[in-house]
């Protein structure tokens, strides 16, 4: 399972917390509009946890108003599962990227 995550504010930092202690994934991408908000999540596993956990996050920036970016994302790291960790008015155009991205 690979996942894109989009959203690394309350909701997808606790995501990223959470799922540094589980082994169901093979890789969680970590995306935000705030490239720095990202890289602080998947910097936290990298200081709490074993190199082997920390190497299955990354970071990435994306814009979850835009589905053509979405879809980009989810060629460009071989998606399997997008998580929406962002305000609900992005639904439909995550939503229409993960669809497009396949």
């Amino acid at each position: 399972m690979r996942i894109l995550l989009v959203g690394a504010g309350g909701v997808g930092d606790a995501i990223v917390k959470i799922a540094a202690n589980r082994n169901f994934f093979e890789k969680i991408v970590v995306a935000d509009y705030d490239l720095a908000r990202a890289e602080k999540s998947v910097a936290w596993v990298a200081e709490h946890h074993k190199p082997e956990v920390a190497e299955r996050f990354e970071a990435s920036q994306i814009d979850a108003s835009n589905p053509e970016n979405v879809a980009a994302k989810v060629r460009e790291f071989n998606i399997t599962h997008v998580m929406n960790a962002v305000e609900p008015k992005f639904v439909q155009s995550i939503f229409q990227g993960a669809l497009d991205g396949g």
